[in-house]
């Protein structure tokens, strides 16, 4: 039938993609697509979807936020991340053994993480949202932090926290005050 491989090849290849273009067309069939909300046929469209729900966060936005702050630390990010969430003037943070008051104890402190800690991973649980965008928010979540040091010590150990942030106008959720302390003593 074939003279040789090579058009033996090219007729499967042939085969091949009018096989894959059938199945796209009977699946658009079978799942047709959905209009976004920005299309104007869908109906939140019509209806006018209020303008304060598209653009107030929401109790979703603050807990995203949480978790993207543990997560910097679990990659050490640059600090740049952590100062964007902080208040440019006095900070009312807390961490076990550590009062930060001014970005310098911040930094410092980040700085000694960075220095000590080789790896490390924060799993968050009980994560508690109240408030709104206008009063502010607060948080209450408990911390289980898992950390090795370059000098080979290990941590495991369980923290609560209290945080109480603001929304600031380039729309940045900033930390007014934080609070932490070990569960396990």
């Amino acid at each position: 039938m074939f003279k040789n491989s090579r058009e033996n090849k090219g007729f499967i290849v042939d085969m091949m993609k009018k096989a894959f273009a059938m199945v796209l067309l009977l699946l658009s069939l079978w799942f047709p697509t959905t209009a976004s909300c920005q299309d104007h046929r869908h109906p939140a469209a019509h209806k006018g979807y209020d303008d304060n729900a598209k653009t107030t966060y929401s109790e979703n936005d603050v807990k995203a936020f949480v978790y993207q702050w543990f997560a910097g630390f679990d990659h050490q990010v640059d600090i740049s991340f952590f100062k964007k969430h902080l208040p440019p003037g006095k900070l009312d943070m807390y961490f076990p053994d550590f009062p930060i008051s001014r970005l310098s104890d911040f930094e410092r402190w980040y700085n000694g993480v960075c220095d000590n800690i080789q790896w490390n991973a924060h799993h968050l649980s009980n994560l508690n949202v109240s408030g709104d965008e206008k009063d502010g928010f607060f948080i209450s979540l408990d911390v289980n932090w898992k950390a090795k040091t370059y000098s080979g010590e290990s941590y495991d150990m369980n923290v609560h926290q209290d945080w109480t942030v603001k929304v600031d106008k380039g729309r940045n959720f900033v930390i007014e005050k934080h609070r932490a302390r070990v569960m396990d003593k």
